[in-house]
């Protein structure tokens, strides 16, 4: 059974790409998923070290 990660992380001054957060999109196999990909800034350190905390 797949365990589940319950961290939570708030991240400042992202910006949404291809977000699927109201209804999910379908992927390749037929599965109903809601995502998003993030494009956060190279400079920005204190989110990326607040991801890799995570």
């Amino acid at each position: 059974m797949k365990e589940t990660s319950k961290t939570r992380t708030v991240l400042q001054n992202v910006r949404l790409s291809y977000a699927h957060i109201w209804e999910p999109a379908e992927d390749l196999n037929g599965n109903l998923k809601y995502s998003v990909s993030l494009i956060i800034p190279k400079d920005d350190k204190a989110n990326l070290a607040r991801i890799k905390k995570a």
